[in-house]
């Protein structure tokens, strides 16, 4: 199978960022321009973590680095399989590739679209993947350290991209608030929701959870939107 990324290479948060500056410069020339966003705003988290995780942040380092290596290989296995049309990219993936088919798509819906099809369909599969005996009440803390990283880093992911037409972008530039809260509380939601999808996939199993149907029923939904956008 032809590879972008060497998920097996992915085994820290310094090997994820280094894949990660590697992707930002090889997307558009290996036709997916439509991760790119959505790759900067990975680094630019992934970085704030790391550097949290450095300095004595957490609680339970380990367990934060074996989550963001876990979550980065399920992102790393959409982009290989998009590089070949497999059959088995998720749904949510696949209608980001969807949406970048249209030229007018706002970039904040593509970046939206990664978001979602990366924390409603990943991380309940990264929990299952990691927590083996861990329990839940246990790493909230830290949980709730990335929620306030990431939140910090909204201003900046919103800084790494224009739009590609005028007025979105001028709304974009002076109209700030109207992009950063709205999606980052979405975004925070979102997470609240996957850690309830990964308790009900220890109860139902994987199969009978249905918990994948989200994350297409939102990205259906940004389609649309972006439709009426573009």
């Amino acid at each position: 199978m032809k590879q972008l990324v060497n998920i097996d290479a992915a085994t820290s948060s310094e090997n994820i960022l280094s894949e990660l500056t590697a992707l930002d410069a090889r997307l558009a020339d290996s036709g997916l321009k439509q991760f790119l966003i959505f790759n900067k705003a990975y680094f630019i988290v992934t970085s704030a973590i790391k550097q949290s995780s450095d300095t004595g942040h957490f609680q339970s380092p380990e367990f934060v680095e074996e989550f963001s290596v876990r979550f980065a290989q399920y992102y790393f296995q959409a982009i290989n399989e998009t590089l070949v049309n497999s059959p088995q990219l998720p749904p949510a993936w696949a209608l980001l590739n969807t949406a970048c088919e249209n030229k007018g798509t706002p970039q904040f819906i593509l970046l939206l679209m990664g978001a979602n099809a990366h924390i409603n369909r990943d991380i309940p599969r990264t929990l299952v993947d990691v927590m083996g005996r861990r329990q839940i009440d246990d790493l909230l803390g830290d949980v709730r350290k990335v929620d306030r990283i990431l939140m910090k880093s909204g201003r900046q992911i919103i800084d790494s991209f224009e739009e590609p037409g005028h007025r979105l972008n001028w709304l974009k530039r002076h109209l700030v608030f109207l992009y950063y809260r709205p999606t980052m509380y979405m975004i925070l939601y979102w997470r609240v929701r996957s850690w309830h999808n990964y308790k009900s996939i220890k109860k139902t199993g994987l199969q009978a959870s249905n918990y994948e149907k989200r994350s297409i029923r939102i990205a259906q939904h940004f389609l649309k939107l972006a439709k009426h956008l573009s």
